[in-house]
C-alpha cells in the first residue's frame, strides 16, 4: 500500500476508535464550556462593557490557546472599570471561574474515561 492510501486506510481506521471519540468529546467540553461560559456573562452585560471585550478573532483565538485559563485575561479585559477594586474583582472572578471550568473539565474527563473505557490497560508481570 503506497502513502496516500495507507495514509486514507489509517485515517478510516482510526475513526472506529473509542479514544478518538473520547478525545473529541473531551476537547468539546473543555473548549465549548469556556465558550458558552463567556457567551453568558457577555450576555449579561451592558453595552459598553461588551465593547471593551475581545473581537472575534481575538476572542477565538484565546479560547484555542489558553481554554479555560483564558477566564483570566477574559475578566480583565471585561472588568466595570479601572480602578484598583474593580481589577482586584476581575482577577478574582476569572480566578474562580477558571477553577470552576478546570474542574468541570476533570470530572467530565473522568465520566469520559469511564463511558469510553479510556483507562489506560495495566499489564500484569509474567509469572514464571
Amino acid at each position: 500500500m503506497s502513502g496516500p492510501e495507507r495514509f486514507f486506510h489509517l485515517m478510516i481506521e482510526g475513526l472506529g476508535s473509542r479514544q478518538l471519540w473520547g478525545l473529541l468529546l473531551q476537547s468539546t467540553l473543555e473548549y465549548g464550556s469556556t465558550f458558552l461560559l463567556q457567551r453568558a456573562l457577555l450576555r449579561r452585560m451592558s453595552l459598553e462593557r461588551r465593547a471593551q471585550s475581545w473581537n472575534p478573532l481575538t476572542w477565538s483565538t484565546a479560547i484555542f490557546w489558553a481554554g479555560a485559563f483564558s477566564m483570566l485575561p477574559f475578566a480583565w479585559v471585561t472588568r466595570p472599570s479601572s480602578g484598583l477594586r474593580s481589577g482586584a474583582l476581575a482577577v478574582l472572578f476569572g480566578v474562580l471561574w477558571t477553577a470552576l471550568l478546570v474542574g468541570l473539565a476533570w470530572a467530565g474527563g473522568e465520566v469520559i474515561t469511564v463511558v469510553f473505557d479510556l483507562s489506560p490497560q495495566t499489564v500484569s508481570p509474567a509469572h514464571g
